[in-house]
């Protein structure tokens, strides 16, 4: 045989023809992984073994596996059987394989003609690298995978493999003669006679389940058994063995930690929700279907992963397009009504998971209630542009009302902006007292409340001057005639503290369908003076 690198390794019987084409082939090779397996593809240290035929592996990485098939890809494991019965018959073989990492090989198995079927394996991978995981040692794991049991037709065993042997503990006690079911854990051994009775009844028919065997020492192992009733013999049934106990290691660490990743988001004061690339929950905690009731979590997010149209809030339905489609994660506040009538204030987070190509693999959702934190927010907020005598607006909240109202003037209005300062507020603080001045500013401020519009707001600058804010006025006419009406219900007398206090004040009145806050403010308090100027009750409008 004719290897990729032009060594050539003989077919034929002759093994000092063998060993010297598989040195010519480590020679080449020096990067290359060799290790010897034995019959059933269990991975021996090659060291020795070669070292008896005067070759070296020095240099050359071990195989970091138990057996053979660790290495390959499942894909060609085929290819992999195919090669070692033709090193059985032909003395060499030679196949082009993928390895579990993804990469290509040249697998080589050279039979070196040591007892039990040994043979060499040699893994030359595409572009010279080496598949080890870690700098060559003087030793490789060499506690086989794999074993081989043969047992009569009434379950004794008749022989039993080397490996199986290691495998259970067993290397100085022979096994021979001893009923086969007697390996098998006592909770699993109604479940190994039943496949027994089955590969009687069905000769030639590989039959395959899961159990645990017992060792030597007491403790068990988690196989995975083939058991073949074979065709042509009338005696004899065959076992193969397979450790699967780091598998199963491994799947039970990871029960354990899901339980215990359930156990921590039933802790949480939030709802957490872990969906799959096509919106199916994987793991959702109690608290999400509270937050949610009356809606079911589960089906939300499944109309979540269909795509446009599936949700009936706009924000939601854009938010799960955007993660889906282009792998986008957001976070934003929703309001949502409960079967009772409360509404929340539900803070969601979104979080997409990508894979190593940056495809989206599911998501990540957290709701989080902020009902309470929104409502001290703005009561914060609330309280910040507000007068704690009044309740009006303060001088801040008034400035920003009005931004507000000329932000959004349409093309066929305008603001009107009522500047209202107190006449002789002075002189009531000064006679009566400042709780009776404190009380006329409350009645004021109650009196303008009561005369404005729905829209309209009314502000306390400071001291004795308060400004009503008035949208969508038509015309300065209308905002003149507008400030009339809340004159006549603002002046007159106010019982205060069983005193007749005189409610009098001057009105400038201004309007603009468009400019700054300075400009439109600075024209009503204009407008203001030239009122208290013409010791007249009535309001005085700017004149641009």
């Amino acid at each position: 045989m004719v290897t990729p690198t032009g060594v050539v390794i003989a077919t034929e019987t002759d093994l000092s023809a063998r060993v010297a084409a598989l040195a010519a082939l480590l020679h080449a090779n020096p990067a290359c992984s060799v290790a010897v397996v034995d019959a059933e593809r269990n991975v021996r240290e090659a060291g020795p073994a070669l070292a008896a035929l005067g070759i070296s592996t020095d240099g050359h990485p071990p195989l970091r596996a138990r057996a053979l098939v660790e290495v390959i890809a499942v894909s060609d494991i085929a290819l992999l059987s195919a090669a070692a019965g033709e090193t059985q018959t032909r003395g060499s073989a030679h196949r082009s394989v993928r390895l579990r990492d993804g990469q290509r090989a040249d697998l080589h198995l050279v039979d070196i003609g040591v007892p039990e079927r040994h043979s060499v394996v040699v893994i030359v991978p595409d572009g010279g690298a080496g598949i080890a995981d870690a700098p060559a040692t003087t030793a490789v794991e060499a506690t086989p995978r794999i074993g081989e049991v043969v047992c009569d037709d009434f379950g004794r065993i008749v022989r039993c493999s080397s490996a199986t042997l290691e495998l259970l503990g067993y290397a100085d006690v022979p096994l021979v003669g001893t009923a086969v079911v007697h390996l098998v854990h006592p909770d699993d051994r109604e479940t190994a006679i039943a496949n027994w009775v089955a590969a009687k009844e069905q000769r030639g028919v590989a039959l395959r389940w899961r159990c645990r065997l017992m060792r030597a020492d007491a403790t068990f192992l988690w196989a995975d058994i083939t058991i073949t009733n074979e065709v042509g013999s009338n005696t004899e049934v065959s076992l193969q063995l397979y450790d699967i106990s780091a598998e199963v290691a491994a799947t039970e660490a990871l029960v354990i930690e899901r339980e215990m990743l359930g156990l921590l988001t039933e802790t949480l004061p939030v709802g957490v929700a872990k969906l799959d690339a096509h919106g199916r929950t994987e793991h959702a905690n109690a608290r999400l279907a509270d937050l949610l009731a009356p809606l079911d979590p589960t089906v939300l997010f499944e109309h979540a992963g269909g795509g446009a149209g599936a949700l009936c809030e706009p924000e939601l339905e854009a938010a799960f397009i955007a993660l889906y489609r282009d792998g986008v994660s957001s976070r934003f506040v929703l309001d949502h009504q409960r079967a009772d009538g409360d509404v929340l204030h539900l803070e969601w987070t979104i979080r997409a998971a990508l894979d190593v190509v940056g495809e989206v693999t599911g998501a990540v959702v957290c709701v989080a209630d902020v009902t309470e934190a929104t409502r001290l927010r703005d009561a914060l907020e609330h309280r910040a542009k507000t007068d704690a005598l009044t309740g009006c607006l303060n001088r801040s909240g008034s400035i920003a009302a009005i931004e507000h109202a000329l932000a959004r003037v349409g093309a066929d209005d305008g603001v009107g902006l009522l500047f209202i300062d107190l006449d002789d507020f002075k002189n009531v603080n000064d006679s009566l007292g400042h709780a009776v001045g404190d009380a006329v500013l409350e009645v004021v401020a109650s009196r303008l409340r009561a005369g404005v519009r729905p829209g309209d707001v009314v502000g306390r600058l400071g001291g004795d001057e308060f400004v009503v804010i008035a949208p969508q006025v038509a015309s300065r006419s209308a905002a003149l005639t507008f400030a009339e009406r809340i004159s006549g219900q603002l002046l007159g007398p106010a019982a205060i503290a069983g005193c007749a206090v005189s409610v009098t004040a001057s009105i400038g009145v201004a309007w603009s369908s468009g400019g700054t806050v300075g400009a439109l403010l600075g024209a009503a308090d204009a407008a203001m003076y030239l009122a208290k100027d013409s010791d007249s009750a009535l309001p005085v409008l700017h004149r641009a």
